[in-house]
């Protein structure tokens, strides 16, 4: 996951480098108008974010604007003309919408990812182990002692 996702005030924005310029920037996301900030350093632009939403916050407010995006729930995706085919005809087949799909999809993609239970894996990794060392030890006995 990018770690370049800056919040304040519940808005947004995903720093950005421009590797020639050596410039920090980035833009306030979820909102209608386009607003920009930069700096050299990532306190600098941890700063002019941070300004931004302010400056903008409170240029709507003297102007009487509602400053943020609204969502719709509606959006336009882009894929590949066979995935759109397979992906129609598996939800009717599913009796699900594509609507559906899609929205069941983000669900799943916006929940956190499960975390490994590190001492079970462990136990488990520790009992294969045990037991393949206790199998080998078993053909050991036998090559060496087959009259038993």
């Amino acid at each position: 996951m990018n770690n370049n996702i800056r919040r304040y005030k519940g808005y947004f924005t995903a720093i950005q480098c421009d590797f020639e310029s050596g410039v920090l920037w980035g833009k306030i996301e979820g909102i209608d108008d386009l607003i920009t900030f930069e700096g050299d350093t990532l306190p600098e632009v941890v700063v002019a974010f941070e300004e931004s939403v302010d400056d903008y916050l409170a240029y709507c407010a003297q102007i009487g604007k509602q400053p943020e995006k609204s969502y719709s729930g509606s959006f336009n995706i882009r894929v590949p003309v066979e995935l759109h085919k397979a992906a129609a005809e598996r939800a009717i087949a599913d009796g699900r919408t594509l609507n559906q799909v899609v929205a069941a999809a983000l669900e799943a993609y916006l929940k956190p990812a499960p975390s490994i239970d590190l001492t079970q894996w462990q136990r488990s990794a520790s009992f294969m182990q045990y037991a393949a060392a206790s199998s080998a030890i078993a053909e050991s006995r036998k090559s060496l002692y087959p009259h038993l």
